[in-house]
């Protein structure tokens, strides 16, 4: 999903879009982020399909 904002941790808002889960949403991409587009570039190279990397997931949320 990419975004121009997301949600400030915590508020009801980001528990909304966190509770889909990444099943769901494989990932959550700011464009106002240099961390997120770094992150956007990593699976435009490819390779990374399986599994979304931790940025906007924690660790601890991925399979």
């Amino acid at each position: 999903m990419l975004s121009s904002h997301l949600p400030k941790q915590p508020s009801d808002a980001d528990a909304a879009l966190r509770a889909a889960g990444p099943d769901t949403i494989f990932d959550a991409v700011a464009f106002t982020s240099r961390a997120d587009i770094d992150r956007l570039r990593l699976y435009a190279k490819g390779g990374y399909t399986a599994t979304p990397q931790p940025g906007f997931w924690r660790p601890a949320d991925l399979p």
